[in-house]
């Protein structure tokens, strides 16, 4: 009896932690239109445990994702942290951010944006939660995509802000 009451207690702390926990969210207005996104973040292993990766995704009626903006190498800390530009994003000294917008089934990038360094870039830590591992943010990040006829195109997001609860990896 004492087993299937500590399961029972088991189960029911699972579910209530799990409803308990707001779905994450990445809102901004991108060329002043009102934009939203579902967000998740994740400690990355690939940046040490302490640093954070935020992926906001747009999906369409279907469930094919349409936008991802992502925000790499985010500490746990509240500050202002330099946003910056760089390979692949390990190797980025600062914030990482991208931005891309996918087509048919979701498998296809039809564009892939960078960071402009030539804009005003921000990205600020506004709270971290240990308890409850939630991250509160906001920024500001202009992104360019040059197509292969060496036309340049821009996507700002302003007024940023990032509410989510960071997932075990």
């Amino acid at each position: 009896m004492c087993r299937i009451g500590m399961l029972l207690i088991t189960i029911l702390y699972v579910a209530c932690h799990d409803s308990v926990r707001p779905e994450g969210y990445v809102k901004a207005t991108k060329d002043v239109v009102s934009w939203s996104a579902k967000a998740t973040a994740v400690f990355e292993p690939v940046f040490g445990d302490s640093l954070i990766t935020v992926l906001g995704k747009v999906y369409s009626n279907e469930g094919f994702i349409r936008e991802e903006l992502a925000f790499f190498k985010i500490p746990p800390r509240a500050a202002s942290y330099k946003v910056s530009i760089g390979g692949a994003p390990h190797t980025y000294k600062g914030i990482g951010v991208t931005y891309a917008k996918f087509e048919g089934d979701g498998h296809v990038i039809s564009e892939f944006q960078t960071l402009d360094t030539f804009y005003q870039n921000s990205f600020s830590v506004d709270a971290y939660d240990v308890s409850s591992r939630t991250l509160k943010a906001s920024f500001e990040c202009r992104l360019m995509y040059v197509n292969p006829f060496n036309d340049t195109t821009y996507t700002v997001f302003k007024d940023g802000i990032i509410n989510v609860a960071i997932e075990d990896y």
